[in-house]
């Protein structure tokens, strides 16, 4: 049970009913509350939609259970246990807090911390000084396309820009790199615009591009300085060999590892210190093998040549690797000034803005004004997944959290450092882990670990728990090492299950073997051996860490005759109605195009649309017709594509032409109808043309693809980031040979402008000065812990069975195949590279499964033209006047559907005619109007109430919606607003009456009720 004024953290490891313990503790708070509206003063926040949606779902279907539950039952008992109440009383509690929720399913505050974040800065928009009606774009690549496109448009006028640009150009031609840097900036501002580099980016985007620019060159000077001392030594040497008649035949280990070998390794720009064999022979003076030569002049010259590279080559190592990263830095700070033009221009925020934007309006003040208000909405808080939060994410909430301890309310942390897998994103698991380790410190912070694993068999419990042991007594740093010591789970009442690990030994090199494919020949074989002991295909699972693994074994697996569901196979842009979509597309641009007149009559004969004998003596014969003729040709052959010559076409409704005239909706095909579902969307663009939309498929088609529905006949494969929170009854692992990934880091330089610089290159580290050491062994620790939490993430997926295969180590293999092969041998049984335990035979039963197989998701196509007809009534539209009045009321009536106050009233108009909705003058005329209307002595309140509600839907008792045009709370009474045009009626009356009676019933006693006439003459009538 939570308690006021404290912290309660769950550590919740895999398996453990984290959502069963959220949403207890969730309903326990409700229950305890006399209001069925108290969870209007809870919050939730999760980090995906996936999360929130199935917190959500499961907590309307508990209440709906618990309306039901007899008294004896376990789930009664528990919820008796936690609230004290009788199963009486929590039955009807249960029942009329769900009917409050469905009531006021927008106050039902259980989202991701995205969605949280935006719903602040739309309520405090202008206290954040941004737009009130402000867009929010996913596609950060998108954004930044546009922001280097426009800065490649503008070098004409900027001759320093235009000078480092080229300068960067010749430099990675010099370097057999491409020359157009565009790409290179997209990615590099992508990856550096994030929130984990936050504060050290604003000390950089202080700088000017002239001090930018003069660090750049600075660190070029020092590079090649000592670039040129290194190579001017290894050649001093060479020169004096060579002057003696010395080759690397008269040297030791010649070219293996002889003192020679070294020196010409760096004239082909291996810049390293002496190997063993070379540093031996440099110690005992024994360079030459049968070759007589005065030894100590030879000496001499070397020793030399070898001090001046040691001096140079940690110099070298240090400029070469922040070479690699200045030029898109020096960059980066241009691209970041397009990039908010961009966003100024077309009204838009970025998603990744979200917490910048509220960090820098609460950061220097002791209550931020924002969440003042919300503090006072919302009394308990629960935080989800809180292993992948970011310190700008914690930052954020930490002031609502320490609000809370403050005024007797409750904070609940659910969380898993062990299934941290989204650091590259700015998770920080270090979070949770040191907020846990200050529960001996702070009494106002309670932890409680979920002990007991739900999930699993047997089996699959007991393997983790003895292989995450294992690997925890393997780990240095303390922190990691308890974490992983302690993984142990308890067993549930599933008996059975069953663990098979086995290592596939890397091909000798020449032998033609590939390693990858031995290995899925071993998956081949765990998928037969599953399927033997009665597994079905939709129960099985592959998890990969790459995509690009992921499709090589889906294309493996579908040519030994099995279905495969899986990214690559989802998207839209793999299937053949898709791709004969795109290429009438291509036609419809410019029809007289051969390669496109050529692309669409192959993809009609691929798709068996086109029928003809021969479809390369087809092209020939009609590929230069002209428009016309080309279209009739067709046409014969029964596809018909007349609909081309109709004007006032939009872009929709031409590709939905193409889809009847291609007959693909005679054919359930979800491709078809989530592709047409895009181009709606895309409709909405300001540029709906096919020539954009082909542009927009470009930068997007590698990532739309359709949604199935669960229980299809196929085996789902997926990455180890996908399969975060999922569970299987049989779990693949066939390709173990991830690990540890370091990602960049921030050291210092020493530079009056230029603090500090991001590097991404690690290796060679002993040649770092050394706090750059430490910072480098502290990200090699936490990509450690990354790659052992995705083993962590991979292996408890399982329900009943897992099959591993991983690498034998080598001498120089990392971490994760290491532990996996040193605990196989620790095991009795393990022989021939294969352990396993338990026994395959199924336990569970098969469930029973839909026989339909086949998604049936049908696009329903037809000619809109054929149905639609001129209204014959209301005659009363042919007066000009009395149309005028209903035209300019309607405008009026959609203006105030988006206005919440005032203040926003001028910004709505903007909007409107942007869009083309009003003119100028009817803009000016509006804005008059509305000002006469807001001075009204009943309306200026109204419209400037904190709690009401605009055009929103209502269910009545009946089960009809309803929707009042504005609904407003003030002064603890409820206002009825509903905006009329043309004379006042009764039936008017009988209308807010009505809608007055149902929100009474709802819970929402209306007080006053008022019908404001909008035709030109404003007037408000209250109803009794």
């Amino acid at each position: 049970m939570l308690k006021p004024n404290k912290i309660k953290i769950y550590n919740a490891s895999a398996g453990a009913g984290k959502t069963y313990t959220l949403v207890k503790e969730f309903l326990s708070l409700l229950f305890l509350k006399p209001e069925t509206d108290a969870f209007k003063k809870l919050l939730a926040i999760t980090f995906t939609n996936k999360a929130a949606n199935e917190m959500k779902v499961r907590i309307v279907e508990k209440l709906q259970e618990l309306t039901d539950l007899p008294d004896e039952d376990s789930e009664m008992k528990t919820m008796m246990k936690e609230t004290g109440l009788s199963p009486d009383a929590i039955r009807l509690k249960s029942r009329n807090i769900l009917t409050s929720i469905l009531h006021n399913y927008g106050l039902f505050a259980v989202s991701t911390i995205d969605k949280f974040n935006l719903r602040l800065m739309r309520a405090f928009s202008q206290d954040l000084g941004i737009s009130v009606n402000f867009d929010v774009e996913m596609d950060t690549r998108q954004m930044l396309s546009e922001s280097v496109d426009l800065l490649f448009s503008e070098l004409q006028d900027e001759k320093l820009l235009s000078d480092i640009m080229t300068d960067i150009a010749l430099e990675n031609l010099s370097n057999d790199q491409r020359w157009d840097i565009s790409d290179d900036m997209i990615q590099q501002s992508n990856d550096l615009l994030q929130d984990k580099f936050l504060e050290p980016l604003q000390q950089l985007q202080k700088l000017s591009l002239e001090e930018f620019n003069a660090f750049r060159n600075m660190v070029n000077r020092k590079y090649f300085a000592a670039k040129l001392n290194i190579d001017k030594a290894a050649k001093d040497v060479l020169d004096y060999t060579k002057n003696q008649g010395l080759s690397i035949e008269d040297f030791k280990y010649k070219n293996s590892g002889s003192v020679l070998k070294y020196f010409l390794d760096i004239e082909d720009g291996k810049y390293l210190l002496f190997g063993p064999r070379a540093e031996k022979l440099f110690e005992s003076g024994a360079y030459l093998s049968n070759k007589s030569a005065d030894i100590d002049a030879l000496t001499s010259v070397i020793a030399d040549a070898y001090a001046v590279i040691q001096e140079n080559l940690r110099d070298y190592n240090f400029w070469s690797k922040i070479k690699k990263k200045i030029n898109p830095i020096t960059l980066l700070n241009e691209v970041d000034k397009r990039l908010n033009k961009v966003k100024e221009e077309n009204n838009i925020l970025l998603i990744g803005d979200f917490n910048k934007i509220i960090s820098d309006n609460i950061k220097d003040q002791p209550t931020p004004f924002i969440y003042e208000k919300i503090g006072n909405r919302y009394h308990h808080y629960f935080i989800d997944e809180f292993q992948d939060t970011s310190d700008l994410q914690w930052q954020n909430l930490l002031p609502l959290v320490l609000n809370a301890l403050s005024d007797d309310m409750t904070v609940m942390i659910v969380g898993d450092p062990k299934q941290s897998i989204y650091r590259f994103r700015g998770g920080n698991p270090n979070l949770m882990i040191g907020l846990a380790d200050m529960e001996d410190t702070d009494e106002r912070i309670e932890v409680e670990s979920l002990p007991t694993n739900w999930r699993s068999y047997h089996e699959v419990i007991n393997f983790n728990n003895a292989l995450y042991e294992f690997i925890g007594g393997g780990l240095n740093h303390p922190g990691f090492k308890a974490l992983y010591e302690s993984a142990g789970q308890e067993e549930n009442h599933k008996k059975g299950g069953y663990v098979q690990l086995r290592f596939e030994p890397k091909p000798q090199k020449g032998s033609g073997e590939s390693h990858l494919e031995n290995c899925m020949y071993r998956l081949l074989e765990d998928i037969q051996k599953a399927e033997e002991n009665g597994f079905a295909w939709e129960e099985m699972a592959i998890l990969v860490r790459t995509n690009s693994q992921g499709q090589l074994i889906a294309e493996f697996l579908s040519e030994k005759g099995y279905q495969i569901i899986s990214n690559e196979s989802l998207l839209l842009q793999n299937s053949d109605h898709v791709q004969l979509l795109l290429a009438f597309i291509q036609f419809l641009t410019k029809p007289t195009n051969s390669e496109y007149r050529i692309n669409l009559i192959l993809r009609l004969y691929q798709n068996h649309i086109l029928n003809v004998e021969d479809k390369t003596e087809f092209i020939a014969n009609h590929i230069g017709l002209n428009e016309n003729d080309f279209i009739q040709v067709l046409k014969k052959r029964d596809v018909d594509l007349e609909f081309l010559k109709l004007p006032f076409q939009s872009f929709y409704d031409q590709v939905s032409a193409a889809v009847r005239a291609f007959r693909l909706q005679e054919n359930a095909n979800a491709y078809v109808s989530f592709f047409m579902d895009e181009i709606l969307k895309f409709q909405y663009q300001p540029d709906p043309t096919p020539q954009a939309f082909l542009v927009f498929w470009e930068q997007k088609a590698h990532k739309l693809s359709i949604v199935i529905p669960e229980g299809q006949k196929a085996i789902q494969l997926l990455t180890l980031h996908k399969s975060k929170g999922l569970q299987f009854p049989v779990v693949f692992l066939p390709y173990i040979t991830w690990e540890p990934k370091s990602s960049g880091i921030w050291i210092p330089v020493e530079d009056e402008k230029v603090k500090q610089i991001y590097i991404e290159d690690l290796n060679d580290m002993e040649q770092m000065p050394a706090e750059v050491q430490e910072r480098i062994i502290e990200e090699e620790i936490q990509a450690e812990l990354d790659a052992l939490n995705m083993l962590y993430v991979a292996t408890t997926r399982a329900v009943e069975q897992l099959y591993m295969v991983a690498d034998v180590p080598g001498k120089s293999d990392l971490p994760v195949a290491s532990y996996l092969f040193h605990f196989a041998g620790r095991q009795e049984g393990f022989e021939d590279n294969c352990i396993s335990f338990g026994s395959p035979e199924r336990v569970s039963t098969l469930k029973e499964r839909n026989n339909q197989n086949q998604m049936v998701v049908p696009f329903v196509s037809s000619d809109w033209t054929q149905k639609v007809k001129i209204s014959e009534e209301h005659a009363m539209l042919w007066d000009d006047s009395r149309a005028e009045a209903l035209e300019y009321g309607r405008k009026m009536h959609s203006v105030l559907e988006k206005i919440n106050h005032i203040s926003e009233t001028d910004d709505v108009l903007d909007q409107f005619e942007l869009q083309g909705f009003i003119t100028a003058e009817e803009k000016t005329q509006l804005s008059v109007e509305l000002k006469k209307l807001f001075e009204h002595q009943d309306l200026s309140a109204l419209f400037n109430a904190e709690e009401f509600y605009n055009e929103r839907d209502f269910v009545a008792p009946d089960g009809n919606l309803f929707r009042p045009d504005r609904l407003v709370k003030l002064n603890e009474d409820w206002i009825l607003m509903d905006y009329k045009t043309g004379e006042p009626k009764k039936k008017y009356e009988k209308q807010v009456n009505d809608y007055a009676q149902f929100l009474t019933d709802l819970g929402m006693p209306v007080k006053r009720k008022l019908l404001i006439f909008l035709d030109q003459k404003e007037t408000v009538v209250e109803v009794d």
